[in-house]
């Protein structure tokens, strides 16, 4: 992938997130130009981190069937992209942020797309009808 940023692992229940910067054990410069969820580094070796994320709201595409990782990130990004150009119920427009994650549940064929929402939008967040 040519991101800038692989993610490698997301686990909701444990808050873990697993990041492969290919910058090679950089800090992500993603969270230098836009806004980032708040984290704590648990670890930091050879070209990956293990983040801690706090709770934040993040909104999420449907499953995404797809045959790849790259073609689900892809669709669901565009989605996501939209959302936050205002094509959601109130028409609101968002900044970008940093990360937008893909997750693929063990043993399933699908693909879920999140973005992590700005602050000023995380208590009241647009609603869209394809998206949670």
């Amino acid at each position: 992938m040519k991101t800038g940023l692989t993610i490698l692992q997301l686990s909701f229940c444990l808050s873990l997130i697993v990041v492969v910067s290919l910058s090679m054990g950089m800090r992500p410069e993603t969270c230098d130009h836009y806004e980032c969820p708040t984290y704590e580094m648990a670890e930091s070796r050879n070209g990956y981190e293990i983040r801690v994320y706090k709770s934040a709201v993040w909104m999420s595409t449907g499953p995404i069937t797809a045959p790849s990782m790259t073609e689900a990130s892809k669709t669901g990004f565009q989605r996501l992209f939209r959302y936050i150009q205002g094509d959601n119920k109130s028409k609101t427009k968002m900044n970008m942020t940093a990360p937008v994650i893909t997750q693929k549940p063990p043993g399933k064929s699908v693909y879920t797309v999140s973005f992590y929402l700005p602050k000023k939008n995380q208590q009241n967040p647009p609603l869209a009808d394809d998206l949670h």
